[in-house]
Parts: structure tokens; sequence; C-alpha cells
């Protein structure tokens, strides 16, 4: 499989940038807390030391456990792993299905990015979310390849993160449709913020298929929670 080289910006559209928003508030993965993750979309992730300027571009990807605190650390520009000493936990790609310019061949001396996440960084868990379909696939790296997983009920659980992965139906800024969401080890949906209840007891599981009200004025919480958005 072979995903286009980086991106230029401008190439996401509305639905990017509102899923990656969404992640933001619901990418909680208990053990870390939130100073020590770094979320990012519309960054460049560097990986070749001898060819600095080789990169890839996914769509969506966390880096958790980092060893300062991004209340240090100046706003990145890119990610560059060599520097950083830390890998991506995950990687995601969203594509829609007629979309053929994003499995385009790379050029004859860069590796492809499947070969990127998966030889030379060794990421652990690789995504890729049809958006136009509501398609979903993982693959998990076992030994030094992927494989693909199966998914249950289009769920996923992620035991080094106590987080899962799914798909919620629900509104979000005004958008109805399916979205990738990340719950909890009782089987809730991690809240947005205007999800959040007065009695606990109403949290909502993921088997239930109400949409969610739309929150608002997410964007000053967003450099709070860790997020980038930057363009490169």
């Amino acid at each position: 499989m072979d995903i286009k080289k980086c991106k230029q910006p401008g190439d996401n559209h509305s639905y990017h940038q509102l899923q990656s928003e969404l992640f933001g508030f619901t990418f909680a993965p208990p053990q870390y807390s939130r100073d020590r993750i770094l979320m990012a979309n519309n960054m460049s992730l560097y990986y070749d030391p001898l060819n600095p300027t080789w990169c890839e571009y996914p769509d969506w990807f966390a880096v958790v456990g980092l060893s300062e605190s991004l209340v240090d650390l100046p706003r990145k520009q890119g990610y560059y792993t060599w520097q950083e000493g830390r890998r991506p936990a995950m990687v995601m790609e969203f594509l829609p299905s007629q979309d053929e310019s994003a499995k385009q061949p790379s050029s004859p001396q860069q590796p492809t990015a499947w070969e990127v996440y998966e030889q030379i960084l060794g990421i652990p868990f690789y995504v890729i979310f049809d958006y136009t379909t509501n398609s979903l696939q993982l693959f998990k790296l076992l030994g030094d390849r992927y494989q693909k997983q199966e998914l249950n009920n289009n769920q996923f659980w992620f035991p080094g993160l106590d987080l899962g992965l799914g798909l919620w139906s629900g509104e979000y800024q005004g958008l109805k449709r399916f979205w990738l969401r990340w719950y909890d080890s009782r089987g809730h949906w991690i809240p947005l913020p205007e999800e959040l209840p007065s009695d606990t007891s109403a949290s909502v599981s993921v088997e239930d298929s109400q949409p969610s009200q739309t929150p608002s004025k997410l964007g000053q919480h967003l450099q709070q929670l860790g997020i980038v958005t930057h363009k490169i």
C-alpha cells in the first residue's frame, strides 16, 4: 500500500480538521497526563536524518510519554523523530475511496509511506479510514510487518493505551455522520466538553446510537489539550 508523499497545505478539507479536533478531546490515555501527549494534524513527520527533508504527512498522529511537558516545548513546525527520540504510537490516514492521488507511487529515491511507518519508524499501529464509505482498517506491527486486525463491530481496543477506537454516529460541529472516536475501559465514549454530565450516571455507552449535541467554541481548548494544527 502506498500513501502520497508530504501533502501541501490546503489538501485537507473540513472533515479532516474536525476529525482531528474531535480526537483532541477524546484521545485521553489515562496513564499519560495531557501535557505529555502530542497530537498532530497537518504536521510533517520527518524520519531520515541522512535525508532530512524527506517526510510523511499523516492526517493525524499521536506521540505519548513525552520526556518534557508540552508547556515547556517550542511550538512545533514538524516532528523530527531522530531529534525527539520517540516515535508516534500510531498514525492515521483519512482517505476518500475516489482519491486516487493518495495511492500514486512515491519517487524512486524515497520509500513509500507504508515502508516508512512499518520498517523505518516501526510505528505500532497504522489506521486507515475511508470517510466516504465509513470503512475502517487497522494494522498492527507484529515483528517487522503490519498485519491487518479483526475489528469487533468496527471497534478495537489498545491495551497499551487503555483506550478503544470505534465508529460513533453523531453530530459534531453541525455535521452529522460517522466519526472515529475513543472510548474508555467501561465502554463509554470519552466525553466532549458539552457532554460532561453533572450526574456521572449519564455517561454514554458505545452501544448508544443517539447522536450527541454539537459542542461549541472548540478552538480555545485545543492548545490546552495538546492538539497541534499547523499547516506546513
